[in-house]
């Protein structure tokens, strides 16, 4: 069981690796070709866009994983679900027009442009739903080809129009684009062994099960998406496009850690749903996960803690060195959002996470409530420190949740003091070296190196990995 849900997710950090590969080389030159505040108003329509996606596509991506992996009939989950999909299109996108055209005097950014911007959200869910029925059959990595493929896709053709002279419209343009052809693509792959036709004409399941949990799902995720997104677009309504611009530089960094953990999210959500009558077993499992987990993204933290300034002015031009700032802030509480995804995949693959809804929705309302406050204060400091204090939260009322739902985290399995021990012994040492070399093209190239190699070595010294069991683990997976 471990065996196999270490390959599933391995092909999914992999496939998100691909993805943040495309990003890392995609966001530095579309923040090159857009102006400072053209890159907030990006920032802004990028957060727009995934609450919308979120709301149309009603947790019907994870419903296909988890009831498909359960073992029941793809076709008739698929066609139970289209009918689902296709009443949330028409009242989302009906809700946000209205809302676009009632308010259109204080829209920083033209109707043609939210137009567009639906159209990308409709488009890209309707692609997470076929690329979930991909995954679900166990084609983890041709699912993850085609979401690289898809962001390739995205980003080449949004660049495109934008290095055209078409600015913002162009860039979303672009994106419809780019998504289309990536829907076209999956289209044609899973036409070759399911048609629609099937699908269509299949016997729909009791409905209720499905909203039930899809439905809880899409409030969870929406209101914890909105802790990554809200400040984004309260910065911008409030302090302009310029601040969002760098608070988005910002917080692009930051979630450079929460690739590994979203890879295991997303797998726990249907590969251990099976486990939930041992809950003794998923509580050991979860534990591992959160330990392996918070070993990796300190590292990580630590690093671009350590790298902000630098890493900032020669990523994405020394005009954004200011987001180095919001980013430190933001570091401690990404940390723990990172944390959460490892828990939240585990809450999700329960039939009924409402103890997850209530902790998020909790979580969520603070962080709202924070950066309304904040903001107009202290502008990105205030997001930023709303924003770190918003995903600490989140990850306490989450494990709270998960230990009333039966699955305790030992921490005592876990060892924080030499964790943390290790972490600040780490972060002295490539602080002095920051200190030492005069050079940012030197301390971008000697202090990842020597990070890893020392924060790897004393976790092994003190017993915190142990070396014999994860060779072990590697060579049963080769």
């Amino acid at each position: 069981m471990l065996r196999k849900y270490i390959k599933s997710a391995g092909s999914i950090f992999f496939g998100n690796l691909s993805l943040l590969t495309i990003r890392v080389i995609s966001l530095p030159i579309l923040a090159r070709l857009l102006t400072v505040g053209q890159y907030g108003d990006f920032g802004y329509l990028s957060s727009i866009e995934m609450l919308l996606g979120l709301a149309i596509a009603a947790g019907i991506p994870n419903g296909v994983r988890r009831f498909i992996g359960e073992g029941r009939s793809a076709e008739r989950v698929l066609a139970t679900y289209l009918y689902l999909y296709t009443f949330t299109i028409i009242l989302v996108s009906s809700i946000f027009v209205s809302v676009i055209l009632l308010f259109q005097d204080q829209s920083p950014l033209s109707l043609t442009v939210m137009g567009f911007l639906l159209s990308v959200a409709i488009l890209r869910q309707t692609f997470d739903i076929l690329r979930s029925f991909i995954l679900v059959e166990g084609e983890e990595p041709v699912a993850e080809a085609l979401r690289t493929f898809s962001e390739m896709a995205y980003y080449g053709c949004g660049l495109l129009f934008v290095w055209a002279g078409f600015g913002i419209i162009g860039l979303v343009f672009g994106f419809i684009i780019g998504t289309v052809a990536s829907l076209i693509v999956t289209s044609t792959y899973i036409g070759r062994t399911t048609k629609l036709s099937n699908i269509l004409s299949a016997e729909k399941l009791d409905l209720f099960p499905l909203i039930r949990y899809s439905g809880l799902f899409s409030i969870t995720a929406l209101f914890a998406t909105s802790l990554l997104f809200v400040d984004v677009i309260i910065l911008r309504l409030v302090r302009g496009d310029e601040q969002a611009g760098y608070y988005q530089a910002a917080l692009q960094i930051s979630q450079f850690i929460v690739i590994a953990p979203k890879a295991i999210q997303t797998m726990s959500a249907y590969q251990l749903a099976d486990l939930w009558g041992d809950k003794g077993q998923l509580s050991r499992i979860t534990t591992s996960l959160v330990k392996y987990s918070l070993i990796l993204v300190l590292l990580l933290a630590i690093g671009i803690g350590v790298l902000s300034k630098p890493f900032i002015g020669l990523y994405f031009g020394p005009k954004y060195e200011v987001a180095s700032t919001p980013l430190r802030i933001l570091l401690p509480g990404v940390v723990f959002y990172s944390l959460f995804y490892v828990i939240y995949g585990i809450e999700l693959s329960h039939e009924r996470p409402v103890l997850t809804l209530g902790a998020t929705c909790i979580a969520s309302i603070t962080n709202i409530i924070l950066n309304l406050l904040l903001i107009p204060m202290y502008g990105l400091s205030g997001a930023a420190l709303a924003s770190s204090i918003g995903y600490t939260l989140l990850f306490i009322f989450n494990y709270i949740s998960l230990k009333y739902m039966g699955v305790d985290i030992h921490v005592s399995d876990i060892p924080l003091l030499r964790i943390g021990v290790n972490s600040t012994l780490t972060l002295g040492l490539l602080v002095l070296l920051l200190r030492t070399i005069p050079s940012n093209y030197g301390v971008l190239v000697v202090i990842p190196p020597v990070g890893l190699i020392v924060y790897t070595t004393l976790n092994i010294i003190s017993g915190v990995i142990d070396a014999d069991r994860l060779r072990r683990l590697i060579s049963r997976n080769q």
